[in-house]
């Protein structure tokens, strides 16, 4: 019975030991339930974005000659680069003198975060969303994929995780 008992908390402590990252990838910051933890260091950032899981939709990253485009399912594509954070070059020169699109309103606009909705003549508005993260030394700059349509619900959903930018921890040195 001893044995057992033995055999079985060595079990329970092997399994619980191998849980979980190691190394490099992680902090300290939760993700969330239906979130993953997304390593952005194929995009040359070194940083983690919580994205949402698979019960989302299918994942499609790529590189971007900037940055890298994030998609998760249909209803879910954001474009993250490292930037200047030029929020103010973006509401008054991008949306206010595009010469395509028309203001319909802001629906969220704040120092670092907006949601607008705008439209084509003829067409069916769209929503849009922008984001200037401070993590760590980079300012990172967060927009909704261009070619996607995207619901106010999706475009909040993606300003969540634009939020969640966050450096990937340093990796920890091998104990001598």
């Amino acid at each position: 019975m001893k044995k057992l008992l033995l055999l079985s908390a060595c079990a329970v402590a092997l399994i619980l030991g191998g849980c979980g990252p190691k190394d490099a990838d992680t902090t300290d910051v939760p993700v969330p339930t239906g979130m993953v933890a997304y390593d952005m260091s194929d995009f040359g950032m070194n940083a983690l974005i919580n994205l949402p899981d698979s019960t989302f939709g299918m994942s499609d990253h790529m590189a971007t000659g900037d940055g890298g485009m994030l998609k998760v399912g249909k209803n879910f594509g954001i474009k993250v680069k490292v930037g200047a954070g030029e929020m103010d070059y973006m509401k008054n020169e991008i949306i206010a003198k595009s010469e395509v699109y028309k203001l319909d309103k802001y629906i969220l606009d704040t120092p670092d975060a907006i949601i607008w909705q705008w439209h084509i003549d003829g067409q069916e508005p769209e929503i849009r969303m922008f984001a200037v993260v401070k993590a760590g030394d980079q300012t990172y700059e967060i927009e909704t994929d261009p070619d996607g349509k995207f619901s106010e619900e999706a475009c909040k959903k993606m300003l969540e995780c634009a939020k969640s930018i966050r450096p990937k921890a340093a990796p920890k040195k091998a104990e001598s």
